[in-house]
């Protein structure tokens, strides 16, 4: 039932939301004007969790925020309608009567869910051996079956039609429901699904409202779904959203990844977060969705032009709904692979390894702008420049809109000044540009080694040993080209932690505790930088000129080609120049 605002006002006004707080976390004390304690929505040693006086909340750490009805909603579990009756009667706000139901209708309603769980039931009683065989070869345990109540459609015209009708449901509600459909020879209503795996589908309340159904041979179409019905409409349904809902608010990140078997092959293997559309595109409304549970939806993808054509759409499906504390981001997998063939592959350590590196919804609007795009030209930036307008236009909340665009016209301006010193692409700008690299990194098992220069693995190794000179440097790091590998890989990681406001001191064991823990070891045993004899501070200065000389060698390389390609220099000045540069960038 939708309550007028003014009710709704009445009874924020009445439940004091820090009270709210304090009842499940009574840890929460006033400090200066607000309230602070640590976060119920995720686990943290440190208060981010934000009250104040006005009636809001907001985390620091995972981006939760609301008002007093989205806590008691989103701690106790509770829909919208039935919050509100509960803070109602605890305030002493008198709610409307609410409107009268027609009892045929509602019986109508509850016996198409009725209809639904017992298809599921049947379905599940039909998986012979021949599909749980095909199950298993997809790498899926007895249990993770159950779990999901994966099932089997017969190979017949109406075994589940004529099972539901000896149960007493009506011909028109099984076609309602979308299990049956009507011949159009006149031989009766037929079986929607035949001979296929069952994958039921449900709502967010864990109600089974419609089905996905995926042949065990080649046949097409590969994946069939329920159409539209009064219990299921596709563009606001996520598969394995009510399941998945818990971890996504718990870590903050939602995962969106294309089928049915992604999600459960992640979900077997310990990752909870995954969701799927509907076998259809990508939708706003499921973006919605995704964002009230959490602040970050992660797009998962495949890594080939199909999948920077879904990230263009689902980019610029987002732009209009867009607010402060929604993010988007974008992970490509490698070529070949998904999510369901990566983890039974590879395991679960190398998709979280690529998962650890998205990319930003910035770097694929600028994708989208300048792909193809010769932005030596004046006319093509003019086309680039009115096409970035008019995408940012559809951006409805000022502050985002702004914030897209100004780092896209400083991308731009970048991009241009880079074309006009001879440079091929823009510059990188700090620790910023080191986290937002061009391309998702692959993990260990696809990358090709890569022996770093020894000045690279002296600055790293002094920066994991020593980290609180980080801020004397994350400007001279970030400009840094390091090429794919597990040194790039350190560097992000190290740069993360330093822009998520780590605490230096304790950097390097967070560091050794994750992922990178050998090559930081490595590193500190090959440069032995934990028993120097050398100030660190002292170490990292003489790096610090390396590779600013570094820069400025490149400075004047670019000047000395351009004057080779004018005239201004003969062919023999420039091979005694590259020598002399090649002897200059030797480095002991």
């Amino acid at each position: 039932m939708k309550y007028p605002p003014q009710i709704l006002d009445s009874i924020k006004a009445r439940v004091n939301l820090v009270e709210e707080v304090r009842k499940v976390v009574p840890e929460i004390k006033k400090k200066g004007r607000h309230w602070w304690a640590n976060c119920p929505f995720h686990g943290e040693k440190t208060p981010s969790f934000h009250v104040r006086d006005e009636g809001n909340y907001y985390c620091f750490g995972c981006g939760a925020s609301g008002d007093v009805f989205t806590f008691t909603m989103e701690t106790q579990g509770l829909t919208f309608t039935d919050t509100i009756k509960k803070l109602a009667q605890q305030s002493g706000v008198k709610l409307p009567e609410p409107e009268r139901r027609d009892p045929a209708h509602e019986e109508q309603r509850q016996s198409g869910y009725k209809a639904l769980e017992r298809a599921t039931a049947f379905f599940i009683r039909n998986l012979d051996p021949v599909g749980r065989q095909y199950l298993h070869g997809r790498g899926l345990s007895d249990t993770t079956i159950a779990d999901f109540q994966l099932g089997y459609a017969p190979d017949a015209w109406n075994d589940l039609r004529d099972a539901l009708l000896n149960e007493g449901f009506k011909p028109d509600l099984l076609k309602t429901a979308g299990l049956t459909r009507e011949s159009s020879k006149g031989k009766g209503d037929y079986d929607f699904f035949r001979n296929r795996v069952m994958f039921p589908i449900e709502d967010t309340s864990g109600r089974v409202v419609a089905f996905g159904g995926r042949v065990m041979d080649k046949s097409e179409p590969k994946y069939l779904n329920s159409g539209e019905t009064p219990f299921f409409s596709k563009s606001h349904t996520l598969f394995n959203l009510h399941r998945a809902r818990p971890d996504i608010r718990k870590g903050g990140n939602a995962l969106l990844v294309e089928g049915y078997l992604d999600v459960i092959a992640l979900w077997q293997a310990g990752l909870k977060t995954a969701v799927a559309p509907m076998g259809t595109a990508v939708t706003a409304d499921q973006l919605l969705l995704l964002w009230q549970a959490a602040p970050t939806i992660t797009v998962c993808l495949d890594g080939d032009s199909a999948g920077r054509a879904a990230a263009r759409r689902v980019s610029m499906l987002a732009l209009p709904v867009l607010e402060p504390n929604r993010k988007l981001q974008f992970l490509w997998l490698p070529e070949g692979d998904d999510p369901d063939t990566l983890v039974r592959k590879d395991g679960l350590t190398a998709f979280t390894r690529l998962l650890g590196q998205p990319a930003s919804l910035e770097q694929v609007l600028w994708h989208n702008l300048t792909a193809g795009v010769d932005l030596a030209s004046p006319d093509s930036r003019a086309v680039v420049e009115s096409e970035m307008g008019r995408m940012l236009a559809s951006i409805r909340d000022n502050i985002v809109r702004k914030s897209y665009t100004d780092a896209l016209r400083n991308r731009l301006f970048s991009a241009t000044r880079a074309t006009k010193t001879g440079g091929k692409t823009a510059p990188k700008f700090g620790a910023e540009a080191m986290m937002q690299g061009a391309k998702t990194q692959a993990p260990a098992a696809y990358r090709p080694p890569v022996a770093a220069h020894p000045a690279l693995r002296r600055l790293l190794a002094v920066l994991t040993r020593y980290p609180q000179l980080l801020p004397q440097v994350d400007e001279i790091i970030g400009q840094i080209d390091i090429p794919a590998g597990e040194l790039r890989e350190l560097t992000q990681a190290l740069l993360r932690l330093y822009m998520q406001g780590a605490d230096l001191e304790k950097v390097s064991a967070d560091l050794l505790a994750g992922p990178h823990s050998a090559t930081v070891t490595a590193l500190w045993r090959e440069q032995g930088v934990e028993n120097a004899d050398e100030e660190p501070a002292n170490i990292l200065n003489g790096l610090v000129g390396y590779f600013q000389g570094a820069d400025r060698d490149r400075e004047v390389a670019g000047d000395v080609a351009r004057q080779l390609s004018q005239g201004g220099l003969s062919e023999q000045d420039w091979h005694r120049f590259k020598a002399g540069h090649r002897a200059n960038k030797t480095v002991q």
